[in-house]
């Protein structure tokens, strides 16, 4: 999402008119609803959260930075009396009354130093525009991802729930086969501990859910309701076909062009450094006025007069500008050419990710968990007609917690990595 100069700045604008700042807009409601899905959630974070405010600030303040290198010197204006005469009546000879002189100076740069000035600016611009779509995109990917955080976090409490609620039907079995003599008392300390170790889970589940609610809603701008918000579980399907991956074309993601269009901001600045060798005159322009009196054939006299001047470098020449100039070119070119380098590996190492996520999460979903599910539903019923010892039904009932457990978090770790994917490979021209 790319905002104009002019629409930019009348956000801008009618938030300080109205006091506030761009995130506490009236607009952005404080009360999560009570429902929400993925798209909303991401309208939300467009609209109101505190990092897409940022990132806008931060551009904003990278096109002011090259307005800023773009500005040529200004002219100096000055006025002043070189001579007052308050009594010219008494001094005749010294006729004059006031003797006045208006000046202009200019300076003029050389070298280039104005034309490599410009060229900077204009790449900072485009660089700037580069770097707000990748950081709304980068931002965007965060904002799902605590969307995937918070629904595997949801997804994990909601099952410690069930398993908790069973295992209050199982401790009432337990107890009267523990009294009838069915079960020793060591199996029947042994479902204690399990019932409270999955008590313990639960509660470890209650704080990372909390934690993850508390993420999202930093992100999304909402200080309360939280606690109530049902997300739609807006899964992303597992993808059938990668695309082919053309590494020139990858060398065009906005980040990677940021990157390209700062070292050519860098190279103009070099120039410049490289130029500030050759001294800028100044040049002046005088207009002298001197009114006379006493004889009627005096009359005013009016003189004009040119000057110019030339910084001497004596002391310094303004090497360490150079330098400076110098040295952030090639730290600009090494990080251009460090991360184009890089771009494919960490493309095809995101792929193997994915991949292996997608593996994962198909294996779990169509055969370890409804394995798991049955298993521990016949162990259950099982249990209760007396068919199999309590040590069976604890196992069973273990394995269908840890798999479970993995179920949610490899659903949103598959997610994530099927998001993050799509940004690495997602490319996108801005050049005007």
């Amino acid at each position: 999402m790319i905002y104009s100069k002019k629409n930019l700045f009348l956000l801008i604008l009618s938030s300080c008119l109205s006091g506030s700042v761009l995130a506490e807009d009236a607009a952005c409601e404080k009360v999560a609803p009570a429902q929400l899905n993925l798209a909303q959630a991401m309208e939300r974070a467009l609209q109101c959260g505190p990092e897409f405010q940022a990132f806008r600030w931060q551009y904003e303040g990278q096109l002011a930075d090259a307005k800023i290198l773009k500005q040529r010197p200004n002219p100096n204006f000055s006025y002043g009396v070189s001579m007052l005469n308050l009594h010219p009546s008494q001094y005749p000879e010294n006729r004059s009354r006031m003797e006045t002189g208006t000046r202009i100076d200019q300076l003029f740069e050389l070298g280039g130093k104005g034309k490599y000035k410009i060229r900077a600016a204009d790449a900072l611009e485009v660089a700037a525009q580069y770097d707000l779509k990748f950081n709304e995109k980068l931002a965007l990917v965060k904002v799902q991802h605590a969307y995937f955080d918070l629904l595997a976090a949801t997804q994990r409490n909601q099952d410690l729930r069930d398993l908790s609620q069973l295992n209050i039907r199982a401790k009432e079995v337990a107890e009267i086969r523990h009294r009838a003599g069915d079960i020793s008392q060591f199996e029947y300390q042994r479902l204690l501990i399990d019932i409270q170790r999955t008590q313990n889970d639960l509660e470890l589940a209650q704080i990372e859910l909390v934690k993850n609610q508390t993420q999202f809603a930093q992100l999304l701008a909402y200080q309360k309701g939280l606690e109530s918000l049902q997300l739609a579980k807006n899964w992303p399907t597992p993808m059938q076909s990668w695309p082919t991956l053309d590494y020139e074309k990858l060398l065009q993601r906005p980040d990677l062009q940021a990157l390209r269009q700062k070292t050519i901001s860098a190279e103009n600045q070099r120039l410049v450094g490289r130029a500030l060798k050759i001294p800028d005159p100044t040049i002046g322009l005088q207009y002298n006025h001197q009114p006379v009196t006493g004889l009627a054939n005096n009359g005013t006299i009016n003189t004009y007069s040119i000057g110019v001047s030339i910084p001497l470098f004596v002391r310094h020449a303004y090497q360490g500008e150079a330098r400076k100039a110098e040295v952030e070119y090639y730290q600009a070119r090494d990080q251009q050419l460090r991360a184009e380098r890089d771009a494919l590996q960490v493309v095809l190492e995101q792929e193997k990710i994915l991949k292996a996520n997608q593996a994962r999460h198909i294996r779990l979903q169509e055969d370890i968990l409804p394995a798991a599910e049955h298993a521990a539903k016949s162990a259950e019923y099982a249990y209760q007609k007396g068919a199999i010892q309590l040590l069976d039904l604890l196992d069973t009932r273990r394995t269908l917690r840890i798999v479970r457990s993995e179920a949610a978090q490899i659903q949103a770790e598959y997610a994530k990595s099927q998001v993050l994917y799509r940004l690495l490979i997602e490319v996108e021209d801005l050049r005007p």
